[in-house]
């Protein structure tokens, strides 16, 4: 978890220095935005979220403890890392529109 938040935070420095050298903060909303909202989606999709009930259940029953273990640190993570990509681009949003 500290590693995506940490990895998260880095893309938003990366994202402000870009957008500081080219003097337009519509980059960070840009890139952050971009980053964040993949993100969470990808780790929507890992979780299940857009399966239906009777899938997700199968699904559930198929699967192992430890497959499900590492499939919830895996979209934990990515949604660690997409949280501050999000809050970077909805502050810059209002400096940049």
């Amino acid at each position: 978890m500290k590693k995506a938040f940490l990895s998260g935070v880095a893309v938003c420095l990366i994202s402000v220095l870009i957008s500081v050298a080219a003097g337009d903060w519509a980059y960070l909303y840009k890139i952050s935005g971009a980053c964040g909202l993949g993100a969470i989606l990808l780790s929507a999709l890992l979780s299940g979220v857009f399966a239906s009930g009777g899938r997700f259940g199968g699904n559930h029953h198929s699967e192992t403890k430890e497959h499900r273990d590492s499939s919830s640190k895996m979209t934990n993570g990515l949604a660690v890392f997409g949280l501050p990509n999000l809050l970077a681009a909805g502050i810059s949003f209002f400096f940049a529109f």
